[in-house]
Order: structure tokens, then sequence, then C-alpha cells
């Protein structure tokens, strides 16, 4: 994999990045799947849960 990195532009493809929601929904903000040790918690504080999740990507 060719490597891009230069200093001040640590993500120099984060416009092309995909990230696959499932990753969210089914895992990390999943307060019913314990292997996500408590993460959904974390985004709960910061105002976040599955509904809004699935709002902002238009899945519900």
């Amino acid at each position: 994999m060719e490597q891009n990195w230069q200093s001040g532009n640590p993500l120099p493809m984060a416009k092309q990045a995909e990230i696959d929601p499932r990753k969210f929904t089914e895992y990390s903000m999943n307060p019913f799947n314990t292997n996500n040790q408590g993460k959904w918690q974390a985004f709960m504080i910061l105002g976040y849960n599955i509904e809004s999740c699935a709002k902002r990507l238009g899945m519900k």
C-alpha cells in the first residue's frame, strides 16, 4: 500500500474514506452489543444514539 503521509496532512485521503455504517449502528453505538465494551455510552454522552445515527445516514 502506498504511503502518502506528510507532516501537517496526517490523513491525506480522508475525503475518499468510507466507513460501513453498520460499524456504528450494529457495533459501537448498539447498547445490546456486548463486544463494543461500552462505546455506546460515550456516544450517548455526546448526544448520539442508534436512531440519530441512522437518521443522519438516511437509514430510517
